[in-house]
């Protein structure tokens, strides 16, 4: 008889202490949340502390992927926002060509890449590549490093191969000891192509 009204008793006493602990753990979690919270920490004290670590995780991220090309940056892309691509635009009309493409190879690998090209839908494209001084900049801020070079330059479709290299160099300042040089122009006037290339 007392071994059949032990399990019940055994039974019940388990199912109550098994309610009294889920009831402190929950109290805890929630008198720990807010003091968790307040220290910035509140990764496990319940679904506010997660969210707040997510957000801050998430704002890191942003920050660390926006950098100096965030959104507020009109360097991020292209010039993709209008005033950069109008302000591009009105400059290209003032240069003798619609695309000016150069890339200079040196050894060890290290190239000087520059671009600017007036799209057939108006829209222009500028970037920089020099591996010489560790800079890379593409859209506006790329325009506006090579918009004054492009500007003086005199280059007409005429002109001698080496006088044409000896011009570029000296006006975007590269070392003349390159292992390959090509330089690509498409005129306004005509649209005529001037493409050359030398090796060393």
């Amino acid at each position: 008889m007392k071994v059949k009204y032990a399990w019940p008793v055994l039974i019940a006493g388990t199912l109550v202490l098994g309610a009294c602990g889920e009831t402190t753990n929950e109290s805890t979690d929630a008198e720990q949340a807010p003091a968790l919270e307040e220290d910035g920490a509140g990764a496990s004290a319940g679904d506010s502390g997660t969210d707040n670590t997510a957000t801050d995780d998430s704002a890191a991220e942003d920050a660390a992927v926006g950098g100096s090309d965030g959104p507020d940056d009109p360097v991020s892309s292209d010039a993709a926002d209008a005033t950069g691509q109008e302000e591009m635009q009105q400059k290209m009309d003032e240069l003798n060509y619609t695309e000016f493409e150069l890339e200079v190879e040196y050894a060890e690998g290290k190239e000087y890449e520059a671009e600017i090209e007036r799209k057939s839908d108006n829209t222009v494209k500028a970037k920089v590549e020099d591996e010489l001084n560790g800079v890379k900049k593409n859209g506006l801020d790329a325009f506006n490093d090579l918009y004054p070079l492009v500007e003086q330059m005199t280059i007409s479709s005429g002109t001698a191969k080496e006088d044409a290299i000896r011009e570029v160099l000296s006006t975007f300042s590269l070392p003349d000891d390159y292992t390959k040089f090509e330089l690509e122009l498409r005129f306004k006037d005509d649209g005529t192509e001037y493409e050359i290339e030398d090796r060393k």
